[in-house]
């Protein structure tokens, strides 16, 4: 027991680190591919213990899950060091890091199969030390990136890997003192190593990211959800998202750019008090709102390097708020660089704010004279395996009408996006935004409520709950001229037809708009502002030879051919290992087993994703992600799997259709009531809405947790199949989670949460045309 959970443990903790590593060095869509293919690796181990059955005997299981958690310390080490040393952007590099990352979960699947398969009699709690300990491997996860960097999290992940060795192996194995050696090395290396990585001198560190060496890093910090890195490559001449052309100055100063995940960058500006010095502030797009509202107070949501607060004292803000996710972030930026940026933290009408911002806005009494948003966005893989980048609950429907609502009658939101005449979209789709949450918020004429300026790639738009007067609108026009800016809509105004089209509720045939892209406003259920692409246009030859959005294109097109790919890798470990054995285990019964192990291998991973992506929106911190929500899913679940071995002590087939019966009511009413119980809670205090995200998660759990160990119990009388079954269920999970992605993408949160709930109807249906022996062989 000790072993398996510590082993689960690790083999979380792995998956979760290769998640943050990769969202250093890969585009996020690979890094999800790299992690899905990786997953594998646990089925493949499976479907070797079900080929070599003598191999892998019950009298030497023992032994081979302490061999095998050995194996799975080793090659982690040795797979992380590979990606480091080996760039992996070529087509044939990035297959080689598929393959390499999966060879420890080769390894850990293994000694987890040998467990669960070996000792049929306490198959509900093994199944549940598994569980828990990967729910731990949560918990660990998050309180080691808080002390050590990641890749030095990769020796700690080893060291416990091999304490899970010590925990299988037979004290008279000759394999001890060896793990005892391994254990002590690693430990010592992740102590080393981390100490090192504090001073920049780490000799296992990241050299190269996103396909080309990484500048020098002068200052790093890693947390659950992130890597911030600072470089001394920001020139020096004053920076703006999207400076006016008319500013000329001389003038230079001395600035760092601080990226998170070696891509989405803020900078750290100098300035030593004197706000002459950054007027340049005032010729940057992002700060329009600031020039029709000057006074009063402000919230900025994005706190990054810092410059929305350099650009609100310029104005004279009288109260500037300023919400960082990223409790680093704001750390060096007041802390460790507080001497080069002016310690803005200092200021009486400043506050720094580590909190998720929708979710802390939400909580607020007061209201708002500007709510500003500048460049929001990242490029990492989430911890949650979802389909990385694309979901973002500041571009919803809802987060917009949380914004309005905390807005003084006349205050103004303001978001900067991308904007070119070749690519409008993203600011086509903040039009459509706008205008549905003003209307949910009962404006009749959202037209008059609407702004959008354009400046050198960025789309600046502006929206207040009352009708921008005639002052504003007379202001922007002389500021775009001032500043040699571009109108992209006033009210009134018909400069760009497709705006001023969006704006008001139009439909736009004849503007050129030749492809397809998605428009509608992004929601809660379907949070994916960013995803501009729907699967099937990735079948268009068109859209390729267009260029459209390269990178959303290539995205989609990686998530679609991920899903073919693990969808044919999941057909091989079923078919192949029963065309190999087929003479064994063949019969109508196999055929039962197996409808029902992969049809509970989706379930749960729907289900899951479903849940996490729902919670994560309603929790807001993605940290919650993993500490609360996926914490809450595993723990459940192993509760539900060591409550099992009693409940189906006797009378197994009458209590399983109990069971089965009770998991449909709980399936049935969570998805009914979720939406609307989190809508309404989501003004609540942080505890308060932990503790309904867990209640909600909890039965879910206990339920999907039970599922396995009846498997188990039915296939008692076909022990040889069991290791092949549970290949099949990891097959089907690893198969579910892109499943799940994609079902979300196009048809929404809800849609993927229901297709799960479906499979284990799948499953029910299964079971219960299993032969009634199958089912009664429990020893009774």
């Amino acid at each position: 027991y000790a072993g398996l959970f510590v082993l689960t443990a690790a083999i979380m903790m792995f998956e979760i680190l290769l998640t943050r590593i990769f969202s250093v060095t890969l585009w996020y869509h690979f890094a999800f591919m790299a992690i899905s293919i990786a997953m594998f690796g646990l089925t493949a181990g499976a479907v070797w213990v079900y080929l070599r059955p003598k191999e892998f005997a019950a009298e030497v299981a023992a032994e081979q899950m302490g061999r095998f958690s050995l194996l799975f310390s080793l090659s982690v080490v040795i797979s992380v060091v590979f990606h480091l040393l080996a760039p992996s952007m070529s087509a044939w590099g990035l297959i080689l890091t598929f393959l390499v990352v999966a060879v420890p979960m080769t390894f850990g699947g293994v000694a987890v199969c040998l467990a669960l398969t070996r000792f049929p009699k306490q198959v509900g709690q093994l199944y549940a030390a598994d569980l828990a300990g990967a729910a731990s491997g949560c918990i660990l996860f998050v309180l080691l990136l808080e002390i050590i960097d990641g890749i030095s999290a990769v020796l700690a992940v080893a060291a416990l890997g091999t304490l899970g060795a010590l925990f299988f192996l037979p004290r008279t194995s000759r394999l001890r003192w060896p793990s005892i050696a391994a254990l002590a090395l690693f430990a010592t290396g992740a102590a080393a190593n981390g100490y090192l990585a504090n001073v920049e001198q780490a000799p296992l560190r990241i050299h190269w990211a996103k396909g080309g060496n990484e500048t020098p890093v002068l200052f790093e910090k890693w947390n659950s959800f992130s890597r911030i890195s600072v470089h001394d490559d920001a020139g020096d001449q004053a920076f703006g998202w999207g400076l006016s052309p008319t500013y000329v100055s001389e003038r230079k100063f001395k600035q760092y750019w601080l990226r998170m995940d070696s891509h989405a960058g803020t900078l750290l500006s100098e300035f030593d008090g004197d706000l002459s010095q950054i007027d340049y502030l005032k010729y940057d797009i992002t700060n329009t709102a600031l020039h029709l509202r000057p006074r009063g107070n402000i919230l900025i949501i994005g706190a990054g390097g810092g410059r929305d607060v350099l650009a609100s004292l310029l104005f004279g803000k009288e109260e500037i708020l300023a919400v960082e996710l990223n409790a680093n972030i704001i750390r060096t930026l007041n802390g460790r660089y507080g001497e080069l940026t002016g310690h803005l933290d200092r200021y009486p009408q400043v506050t720094f704010v580590a909190d998720e911002a929708r979710s802390f806005i939400a909580r607020q009494q007061s209201r708002f004279d500007v709510i500003q948003v500048s460049w929001i966005d990242t490029w990492a893989a989430t911890a949650a395996g979802a389909f990385v980048l694309t979901e973002n609950s500041l571009y919803t429907l809802e987060a917009w009408n949380i914004f309005l609502e905390h807005l003084k009658p006349n205050g103004v939101l303001t978001f900067t996006r991308a904007y070119s005449k070749r690519h409008p979209y993203e600011a086509a789709r903040m039009m459509t935004l706008a205008r549905a949450a003003l209307l949910e918020l009962g404006v009749a004429e959202p037209e008059l409520h609407i702004s959008l300026i354009l400046a050198r790639g960025n789309a600046t738009i502006l929206l207040s709950p009352s009708p921008f007067p005639r002052a504003d609108i007379a202001g922007m026009r002389q500021l775009t001229a001032e500043m040699e800016f571009e109108i992209g809509y006033l009210p009134g105004s018909q400069e760009r037809p497709l705006f001023s089209r969006l704006a008001a509720g139009e439909d736009l045939e004849g503007l050129g708009m030749d492809v397809n892209m998605r428009l509608d406003p992004p929601t809660d259920d379907s949070p994916f502002f960013f995803n501009l692409i729907r699967m099937r246009e990735v079948l268009d030859p068109e859209l390729w030879r267009l260029g459209r959005l390269n990178a959303n294109l290539k995205a989609v097109g990686t998530l679609a051919l991920l899903l073919v790919l693990v969808g044919l890798l999941a057909f091989i470990c079923v078919a192949i290992p029963l065309w190999i054995r087929r003479r064994q285990d063949a019969g109508t019964e196999t055929l039962g087993l197996m409808m029902y192990f992969a049809a509970i291998g989706i379930g749960f991973m729907l289900i899951e994703i479903s849940l996490m992506q729902r919670l994560i929106v309603f929790l807001g911190h993605p940290v919650y992600g993993l500490t609360v929500v996926l914490f809450s899913v595993l723990l459940s679940s192993g509760v539900g799997s060591f409550l099992s071995h009693r409940i189906f002590d006797a009378v197994f087939r009458r209590r399983v259709l109990v069971v089965l019966a009770a998991f449909a009511a709980v399936l049935l009413l969570t998805g009914v009531s979720a939406p609307e119980l989190l809508n309404s809670l989501r003004d609540r205090n942080t505890p308060l809405r932990i503790a309904t995200a867990v209640a909600m998660v909890f039965p879910v759990g206990l339920f999907l947790g039970m599922m396995f160990p009846i498997g188990m119990r039915a296939a008692r009388n076909r022990e040889s199949l069991t290791p092949w079954l549970w290949s099949i269920n990891g097959a089907s999970s690893v198969f579910a989670s892109v499943l799940a992605v994609a079902i979300a993408l196009e048809f929404g949160i809800t849609a993927s949460y229901w297709t799960g709930s479906a499979s284990y109807l799948v499953a029910a249906l299964a079971f219960l045309r299993l032969p009634l022996a199958s089912q009664e062989g429990t020893g009774l």
